[in-house]
């Protein structure tokens, strides 16, 4: 259940109910999307790799700015965890001392991918929905050996930093679901490299790497 205690919320809820759960929030916060609202921001990755400072730099000064036809301000990122370090800081700015009638709304598929400080910050609430099969993409690249798994990450390595993320955030789902826990701390840390930067085959042939160790 939502609720209006802290300013920021994250929301870890799968990809494919983003918009159906966004309708949501700005009716409990008793908005509405009609006439282009100038009461909500609503920010999606746009077949970008990832949400950086450009986006977020004027949500502070928006953000402390009474509402203009509303009584309450709404921010809401779609694919959180897409944001990049310096855009996350710029959002922490908001949150040090937040004002009274704005929120903050962060959907992501897994919150582990934000940083320590957000989270720490934020009421964290958790969607619960259909345990996803895993795809034959990942199920054929966790059961090919060594060689195999090589071969299919020269290939992934030439696709956007967006999709590389989906491949791994897969992967972490079916090692949360049988029991390999103690990889995924690992498989985070690759995550991140991604959002530094770091060359993507060097981070997909860590990956491999990884889940092969004992």
């Amino acid at each position: 259940m939502l609720n209006t205690r802290n300013i920021t919320t994250i929301i870890e809820i799968s990809e494919d109910r983003f918009d159906l759960f966004s309708e949501k929030i700005i009716n409990f916060l008793g908005l509405s999307l009609s006439g282009n609202n100038p009461d909500i921001i609503i920010i999606k990755p746009q077949k970008k790799q990832s949400i950086g400072i450009e986006e977020v730099r004027n949500l502070r000064n928006w953000a402390f700015t009474k509402p203009f036809q509303s009584q309450k301000k709404l921010i809401l990122i779609q694919s959180a965890d897409l944001l990049t370090i310096p855009a996350q800081n710029a959002i922490l700015k908001i949150t040090e001392e937040p004002p009274v009638f704005t929120f903050i709304f962060l959907l992501t598929e897994n919150h582990l991918n934000l940083t320590q400080t957000i989270i720490s910050r934020a009421d964290l609430k958790k969607i619960k929905s259909e345990q996803k099969k895993i795809s034959p993409e990942v199920e054929s690249f966790l059961n090919s050996d060594q060689i195999g798994k090589f071969k299919i990450i020269d290939k992934k390595s030439k696709q956007t930093n967006r999709q590389i993320n989906k491949f791994i955030d897969s992967i972490i789902l079916h090692l949360r679901n049988s029991g390999g826990l103690k990889k995924i701390d690992e498989l985070l840390k690759l995550k991140s490299f991604l959002k530094q930067n770091v060359n993507k085959k060097l981070v997909l042939d860590n990956l491999v790497l990884t889940l092969d160790s004992s």
